[in-house]
């Protein structure tokens, strides 16, 4: 079964292997990589329990241990330290309540003779401190299947493996995490920091580097439960044919891992990929990928539509409406062999395409929340205008972030009256352009991605100077109050690029948002373009990419990303080339063999 972790994969142990993440006798337990990932395998800092934004029980912890200071202070020295008896370890509350050896309204969360007992104890009989000894460089999670004589693999893809149909559907999901020794002459630790370790995962490391199976300490989730099925020490019972998501965490890092496994009904024929590419090289990208997912799933693709069905299809697509019998008649004349292609050249060409993709255009920025009516039809108008003229994606953005002036007559101003404040139009951004929520860090980190309350609210703060009325004019003087420190926000990149507090940031944003070396905005419009023209987005929901919500087809996004990107984001070409492909003019038909429609494979 192929596996897409992006990530690369580990699939054997090499000498310097740890396989127990349990301290070790007269060896101090590290806080930060060794207890907070104890609290979290076992539910104590979850949103259900501890890591409330309230807490529970008048005990805090941040949530999944984003914050392992705030974590140690609560538990340390909280209430004059009641939580911790270094004395006497067994007397600690936080590992009675734990192990239930005193009433816990959360019930036992592990056994009080098992390893979590066994680490937590060596922990605060060593002291209870927080001294940092080392830090987390890499992370990584594969599936290795039990049946690996009879699983095919192939050598090009890291941690690729395929089982027969009739295989066993059993395996087990393995965890690995690097880290490196930190003493007190280091530089401040970040958990984010990956030059130090190279490649971690070949079977040299450097020295100063240790590779630990940390599977018993990784909170393991099946994006479906009733297809995966993963017990307590990683094993995965696979009930159905299909693709199948889990999802690993360990400290502040996630990694998907995808699992195929193919329908017992393979009538897809293997040079089918081969010829697609061999018959039509102008399509053959777009079509081969897609086939080459059905075939791994033993699918076979849908046949083509009919003249007429694809006729219907396309002007509805590009022009916005049924063709006229006139136009039925003559394409349904043409002797061309290349007709379908030279129809979508003339729809491109055609005013109405303008307006039909003006309209999609109002849509994605959401052009009908704005109240000032003369404000909205500015943007509408703007927006078709910038369709007509070929103007690029990246562009439209770059006047739309950096636009100031009168809102009834500068259409581009109309984007910062989608949104009410700051937050809202950090928010809006993040949705509209991005393809991500960074909503869920504005009270904490995002528990299901990288995104942090420092990213939130230092967007918020690019925006915090923005005058929204009659005009729309950038000032020096607005601040946003980050919640976590109480202080103004410092105005930041996504990802923590910090930007100058003084200047109007929303340029560098621009900057940032529109350079190819950072195609978040591609990807997330192309997606948004495939989802209206075939039906079913690469990622859904559209504003919700994150390490945790695969894309259906990984290489199929990459491909249509970087082709708009090289094509200069010109709307035209990208739906030119969707259009064009196989997939787009075949039959869409629901599948009564696998309770699912061929699009989400493509």
């Amino acid at each position: 079964m192929p596996v897409y972790n992006q990530c690369v994969a580990v699939t054997a142990t090499s000498d310097n292997t740890d396989h127990s993440h349990s301290a070790q006798p007269n060896v101090t337990v590290d806080f930060d990589t060794q207890v907070i990932p104890l609290l979290t395998r076992y539910g104590c800092n979850s949103g259900a329990c501890h890591g409330a934004a309230a807490g529970r029980g008048e005990f805090r912890l941040s949530l999944f241990g984003s914050r392992p200071e705030q974590d140690f202070r609560a538990i340390v020295h909280q209430f004059r330290g009641r939580r911790i008896a270094r004395t006497h370890p067994t007397d600690s509350l936080i590992w009675q309540k734990a192990t239930e050896t005193i009433s816990h309204g959360g019930e036992q969360r592990f056994a009080d003779d098992s390893p979590a007992s066994e680490l937590l104890l060596q922990w605060l009989q060593a002291g209870a401190t927080r001294t940092t000894q080392r830090e987390m460089t890499a992370f990584d999670a594969t599936f290795v299947p039990f049946d690996t004589e009879s699983a095919a693999t192939d050598p090009a893809q890291p941690g690729f493996a395929l089982m027969p149909v009739d295989g066993l559907r059993r395996g087990h999901i393995r965890c690995i995490a690097v880290f490196r020794s930190v003493t007190a002459a280091d530089p401040a630790v970040d958990g984010h920091r990956s030059d130090l370790a190279g490649n971690p995962f070949d079977d040299q490391i450097q020295d100063d580097l240790i590779r630990e199976d940390v599977t018993a300490w990784t909170v393991l989730t099946a994006e479906d439960p009733t297809a995966l099925q993963i017990d307590d020490s990683g094993d995965v019972a696979i009930t159905r044919p299909g693709r199948h998501i889990a999802v690993a965490r360990f400290l502040n890092r996630m990694v998907p891992v995808e699992i195929l496994i193919p329908f017992p009904s393979n009538h897809f024929e293997t040079d089918r990929v081969i010829s697609a590419a061999a018959v039509n090289p102008a399509k053959q990208t777009i079509d081969t990928l897609v086939d080459q997912r059905l075939h791994l799933l033993g699918l076979s693709a849908q046949p083509s539509i009919s003249d007429e069905a694809f006729l219907r299809r396309v002007m509805l697509d590009l022009a916005g409406r049924l063709p006229t019998p006139g136009e039925q008649q003559r394409f349904a004349d043409s002797v061309s062999p290349d007709h379908r292609t030279q129809l979508i050249d003339e729809l491109l060409a055609n005013p109405a395409f303008s307006t039909v993709w003006g309209n999609h255009l109002s849509d994605l920025f959401r052009v009908d929340t704005i109240r000032q009516q003369a404000a909205q039809q500015a943007m509408q108008s703007w927006l078709r205008k910038c369709v007509l003229n070929r103007v690029g994606f990246d562009e439209m953005v770059r006047q739309m972030l950096t636009a100031e002036g009168p809102v009834a007559t500068s259409g581009p101003t109309g984007f910062y009256l989608a949104a009410t404040n700051a937050g809202t139009q950090a928010e809006y951004v993040s949705e509209v352009l991005l393809g991500i929520r960074l909503r869920c860090a504005n009270c904490h980190d995002h528990p299901l991605d990288r995104w942090t309350q420092d990213d939130y609210h230092g967007l918020a703060a690019v925006f915090a100077g923005i005058e929204r009325g009659e005009q729309i004019r950038w000032t020096s003087h607005g601040v946003v109050i980050h919640p976590g420190t109480g202080q103004p926000a410092v105005p930041q990149l996504p990802g923590g690029i910090s930007i100058d507090s003084v200047e109007d940031g929303r340029t560098a944003l621009a900057a940032w948002m529109t350079d190819p070396q950072h195609p978040l905005l591609a990807r997330a419009f192309v997606n948004r373009v495939w989802q209206i023209l075939i039906g079913r987005a690469l990622v859904e929901p559209v504003d919700d990419f994150r390490v945790s919500n695969l894309p259906s087809n990984p290489e199929l996004l990459d491909y249509l990303t970087s082709e708009f990107v090289r094509c200069g984001y010109d709307l035209r070409s990208i739906i030119r080339k969707i259009c064009s492909s196989d997939v787009y003019r075949r039959r869409c038909s629901f599948n009564k063999e696998t309770h699912s429609s061929e699009s989400i494979c493509g």
